[in-house]
């Protein structure tokens, strides 16, 4: 008890700051984490829907394909008669 700050005094102390540094540093990381997350699953929606678009894409050429050969057909039955 000689000094003003005492060993055990400052072990106590440093423990709590370690303790209230470690729960903002975890909090700040779940924060982090949330927004990871979020920024995962809109990005995984965009995918999706780039998918969806393609797959309409391939669906509207394939319609153009069999447009075009019905056109070739009217075609072929007019030049006929």
């Amino acid at each position: 008890m000689n000094g003003f700050l005492t060993r055990k005094m400052f072990m106590w102390i440093m423990g709590l700051f370690v303790l209230a540094f470690t729960t903002v540093l975890g909090y700040t990381i779940g924060k982090v984490d949330d927004n990871a997350d979020k920024f995962n699953h809109n990005f995984t929606q965009v995918t999706n829907s780039i998918s969806s678009l393609e797959t309409s894409i391939d669906f509207i050429k394939e319609d153009i394909k069999d447009t075009r050969e019905n056109i070739k057909d009217i075609k072929d039955i007019l030049t006929d008669i």
